[in-house]
């Protein structure tokens, strides 16, 4: 699944698609997720979404967010780094 923001940035309508996306499917083992994002509530709320459908995330994230990683919370949200 690969999801853009129309918006460039993510917003609480996303969480919503994110359910409608989701709300049908079984539990997953394992998702590796690319993040590129600079957090906010809708980020934590769609890592918290995939945590009910994934019993593993895996946080695939650039360097650069590494390196600035107090900027943005959803960051650790995942299982892995």
């Amino acid at each position: 699944m690969i999801w853009v923001s129309g918006k460039s940035r993510i917003i609480m309508d996303d969480v919503v698609a994110f359910y409608e996306i989701l709300k049908n499917k079984e539990r997953h083992k394992k998702l590796y997720l690319f993040i590129k994002s600079g957090g906010g509530k809708a980020s934590l709320r769609i890592i918290k979404l995939l945590r009910e459908y994934y019993e593993e995330i895996v946080a695939l994230v650039p360097l650069v967010f590494l390196i600035h990683s107090d900027r943005d919370q959803g960051l650790f949200a995942g299982h892995h780094i």
